[in-house]
């Protein structure tokens, strides 16, 4: 997030930046706050994540970059292996319909 800028600002900016794709939030889907993740290089952090709802409204051409390699969907039967179990839960919540949550 940039200073001064709402969670909700920083989705939005975050998915244009990061995939081209313009979307307005619709919701809160969840917030974790109590997942403590060891990453590779043994560093240890402490993971606040806020997610949404979003409906696409436009694209923006744009080719990825070192932070977004590639870009996918996946239907849910088919999901690739998520690397932070966080995530996980945040789409296991978005299937269960179990929404807005906290944790």
């Amino acid at each position: 997030m940039k200073f001064g800028e709402s969670a909700q600002e920083t989705c939005v900016c975050e998915f244009l930046e990061e995939t081209g794709l313009k979307v307005k939030v619709k919701s809160l889907l969840g917030i974790s706050t109590d997942f403590i993740q060891h990453y590779p290089n043994r560093d240890i952090a402490q993971a606040v994540v806020i997610e949404f709802l979003v409906e696409l409204v436009g694209k923006k051409n744009k080719k990825p970059d070192s932070e977004t390699l590639e870009l996918k969907y996946f239907s849910k039967d088919n999901l690739p292996d998520i690397f932070n179990k966080q995530h996980l839960n945040f789409i296991e919540h978005y299937y269960k319909r179990d929404y807005p949550f906290f944790e």
